[in-house]
């Protein structure tokens, strides 16, 4: 959610709630120095193969409802959600739905609003191409 749009105090306040979810995966990397860590720990046979791949508009490509789908499963699993809110699931969803859906952007005095994928920082190549006029 890029900083002074409407929603930005929103999506903050849904920061808090969501995220402790961070990281909470056996296939959560935090940076290089993890990776490595991990994959010392690894036994690998000569059948086995290791396979890296760019991953290049990542945030431009997350299928927003499958998104929300696993973030709602995830919040209902999580035992301490009531510590951190008062507010129900069906309600941190609706407005996690606002804020990851409702994304506009300005380009030369028109606005745009993104049609697929989550919003990340300034205006990319890929939201120029992809997203149609309000």
């Amino acid at each position: 959610m890029l900083r002074n749009s409407p929603l930005h105090p929103l999506a903050r306040f849904l920061l808090n709630i969501i995220s402790p979810l961070e990281g909470n995966t056996l296939s959560a990397v935090k940076n290089t120095q993890h990776f490595v860590r991990i994959i010392k720990e690894q036994h690998v046979t000569q059948q086995d193969l290791l396979v890296s791949f760019d991953v290049t508009s990542l945030f431009t490509n997350v299928p927003t409802n499958k998104a929300l789908d696993v973030v709602k499963k995830k919040l209902s699993e999580d035992e301490s959600l009531e510590h951190r809110t008062s507010l129900s699931l069906n309600a941190i969803m609706e407005m996690l739905n606002m804020c990851i859906n409702t994304t506009y952007f300005q380009l030369d005095d028109e606005f745009y609003q993104q049609e697929f994928g989550v919003a990340m920082g300034p205006i990319t190549s890929t939201q120029r191409y992809i997203h149609g006029r309000l």
